[in-house]
């Protein structure tokens, strides 16, 4: 959902995404013995107000919403390379934009993400805390209407 594969010409890059983290969609990622596996799990489960079970299930609707939303389309995608304090290499993050919109701001709208993770002011010219007050009000749509993770939220 956050993270994937781009192709431009021959070559392959994984891409994360500005602002926002997506549910993890695997389910082996959760084993609720282990606490340093379960951390981002719980975290993400927690921001939602669901289980760890439907974050998981949140998780897999993000990468199949990403999957029908990008199909076939033209993508421009806008990306640097940023240090990553977890990860020895930089690691690409960027913003996708699809149909004019970023794709940041769909899954949020879908309520397929929460605002969180790397910032940067955008491609445009904006800066970084304008963005965040817009996702903000796209998730505060979201929550509201029960789209996505909040329509799960006990």
């Amino acid at each position: 959902g956050d993270s994937f594969v781009v192709r431009h010409g021959t070559q392959e890059y994984t891409l994360r995404l500005y602002f926002i983290d997506v549910p993890h969609d695997v389910a082996a990622d959760y084993k609720p013995d282990d606490p340093t596996s379960t951390h981002f799990i719980e975290k993400e489960a927690e921001y939602f107000g669901i289980k760890p079970q439907d974050s998981l299930a949140i998780g897999q609707e993000a990468a199949a919403f990403v999957s029908r939303t990008l199909a076939g389309k033209d993508l421009t995608v806008y990306t640097r390379m940023e240090r990553d304090e977890k990860r020895s290499e930089g690691r690409f993050y960027g913003m996708v934009i699809v149909d004019g919109k970023a794709l940041s701001s769909l899954l949020v709208e879908n309520g397929y993400a929460m605002i969180d993770g790397q910032t940067t002011d955008l491609p445009n010219g904006s800066d970084a805390e304008s963005y965040l007050e817009t996702l903000k009000k796209a998730e505060a749509t979201a929550k509201a209407a029960r789209r996505g993770a909040w329509g799960k939220a006990r």
